[in-house]
């Protein structure tokens, strides 16, 4: 077709494709934190953590 484009292709200049764009995890673990004290902000889990948690108990799940 005439207006086919390889939409993979990109100019050799140009940024990588996720350069740029946002983590949700990551975002949400920073945003957790706002507001808590310095030394106390080792005493909270962080967003990424509990997850993670959360996805080994799903495999846990998977066990006969």
């Amino acid at each position: 077709m005439a207006n086919a484009a390889d939409v993979d292709a990109a100019p050799r200049n140009a940024a990588p494709r996720n350069a740029g764009s946002l983590n949700p995890v990551a975002t949400l673990d920073s945003l957790a934190m706002t507001g808590i004290p310095e030394q106390h902000k080792h005493r909270v889990p962080r967003v990424s953590q509990q997850l993670g948690h959360l996805n080994h108990l799903n495999g846990l799940k998977q066990l006969p």
